[in-house]
């Protein structure tokens, strides 16, 4: 389930109230404001207010709430829709709340958002561009406002622009850790195709032939949202192993070359990952697990706040048979109180 309320550096984004009445009023109903919108009435009044916060108007509405005050409204159901009051402009406010908006999109799901301005709006134009939309025509709407019709510039973002302009390289003191390429297939056969890795992993065989390697790897790239994995390197570039997070329920992952174990890369390399995907997506909890002759693995994962959750059986494409494992989770507040 999405989250209600997201807090950006600047902002709080919550849903509407009743108590936002006057402040909507008073900031929309300023025509350098609403001569840029359609659908709003001009004249504007507290009842027009009123009427948008509790009539189910604002579905998908979120009051951007500055230093306890509303200051504008962004809003995404069928299409992205957004104002900020006049005193306001300027400061980059709006770019912060519609990203915040559009990375919980595409955090849940991989469909196209839609989006249109009024040409000459600048200020919309450049928030629309900053994050990755592209021109998609013209379209016209009747404007309440002005009282007539517009030709309205279409924008459009994909999920895929959006995970291209927002790559996921993070770094920890020893580590990179960056969207996996095509041409990491090799190290990823040399690392994975091994018996002693491919064991403690799922999906993973040994030998690890190149056709399933690649294929793994195509399903295993950065897409904008949870369903990836990273490859895990050091400073010089040398490939170590990965690191993931997919799966119903949400569940993460890792494998990491032998040459490099006993050395804290796989607690430095899930705790950079898991602390980034915590901060960036609208996951409260994430699932885990290892087969019981793994007890390594179990200590990383308690290192990270992981708490054990039960027992189960397992299946690895790498044994004959099922082997029994250790279930963990980890939730949002373990991992803020595990450094």
């Amino acid at each position: 389930m999405s989250p209600t309320v997201f807090q950006t550096a600047r902002l709080i984004l919550r849903p509407l109230r009743s108590a936002d009445a006057d402040a909507i009023t008073r900031l929309i109903g300023d025509w350098d404001v609403i001569r840029w919108l359609t659908m709003p009435p001009w004249p504007y009044t507290r009842a027009d207010a009123e009427w948008f916060i509790g009539d189910g108007s604002s579905d998908g509405a979120f009051a951007i709430e500055q230093n306890g005050a509303p200051v504008g409204v962004v809003s995404l159901s069928e299409e992205l829709g957004y104002w900020l009051g006049k005193p306001f402009w300027g400061q980059g406010l709006m770019t912060e709340a519609v990203e915040a908006i559009v990375a919980n999109h595409f955090a849940q799901c991989q469909a196209s958002i839609r989006s249109a301005y009024i040409p000459g709006n600048t200020a919309s134009c450049n928030v629309l561009s900053k994050l990755g939309f592209r021109d998609s025509g013209i379209r016209i709407a009747y404007s309440k406002p002005l009282g007539c019709e517009v030709a309205l510039r279409a924008m459009e973002l994909t999920a895929q622009d959006w995970a291209n302009r927002n790559p996921f390289p993070l770094q920890t003191d020893r580590l990179i850790l960056r969207p996996l390429e095509n041409t990491d297939w090799r190290d990823l056969q040399r690392i994975g195709g091994q018996s002693r890795v491919a064991r403690m992993l799922f999906s993973v065989k040994s030998p690890w032939s190149e056709p399933d390697v690649k294929s793994w790897l195509d399903k295993s790239k950065w897409r904008g949202r949870p369903g990836f994995r990273l490859a895990v390197t050091q400073k010089d570039g040398a490939f170590i192993g990965t690191v993931g997070i997919g799966g119903q329920p949400l569940s993460c992952n890792y494998m990491l070359d032998p040459d490099h174990w006993s050395r804290g890369y796989a607690t430095e390399a899930m705790r950079a990952f898991l602390s980034a995907c915590f901060a960036r997506f609208p996951i409260e909890a994430v699932d885990a697990a290892h087969f019981v002759d793994n007890p390594t693995s179990g200590r990383v994962l308690e290192k990270l706040g992981f708490e054990k959750t039960g027992e189960a059986t397992g299946f690895s494409a790498a044994r004959l048979e099922k082997a029994p494992e250790v279930l963990y989770r980890l939730t949002r507040s373990r991992l803020k109180a595990n450094p």
